[in-house]
């Protein structure tokens, strides 16, 4: 049929200027984009375009901490005393979720996953071999 009607402009209200500018104030505090439209009355990906649109971009969590927390985790997770979930409460308040250490695990240890269940063995064991990451560099011959 070829029949398209014309839109009558956005589904959504733009932004006012008021709301750009007290968006950015809370951007640059540090929030994230769903406290800011929960608190606005916005929606979410309005207010994650408007973010986008300035270029300011999602808080990646591990690089985030200081170097001495980053420190601390990774000997945790190396000493292999305490669950993801338990690491992530004692490291939830520096800014760090359960997924962000679970990544860095499986990255600290070189294994694709862990078992999932308290009940087998020990804290992030893997049914894999948890060998060090390959070093960087010359290929051994």
């Amino acid at each position: 049929m070829g029949l398209s009607l014309p839109r009558k402009g956005p589904r959504i209200p733009l932004l006012s200027p008021q709301q750009e500018a007290e968006i950015l104030s809370l951007l640059i505090a540090g929030k994230g984009t769903g406290p800011i439209s929960r608190e606005l009355g916005l929606p979410q990906s309005r207010v994650r375009g408007y973010a986008q649109s300035l270029g300011i971009g999602r808080r990646r969590q591990w690089d985030s901490l200081p170097p001495e927390v980053r420190q601390k985790i990774i000997e945790d997770i190396l000493e292999h005393h305490n669950f993801g979930v338990d690491l992530a409460a004692k490291y939830g308040g520096q800014g760090i979720g359960y997924k962000a250490l679970l990544k860095q695990a499986k990255l600290i240890l070189n294994v694709p996953t862990f078992r999932r269940s308290r009940a087998k063995d020990g804290p992030l064991t893997s049914d894999l071999p948890q060998n060090p990451p390959p070093a960087k560099g010359k290929l051994s011959t």
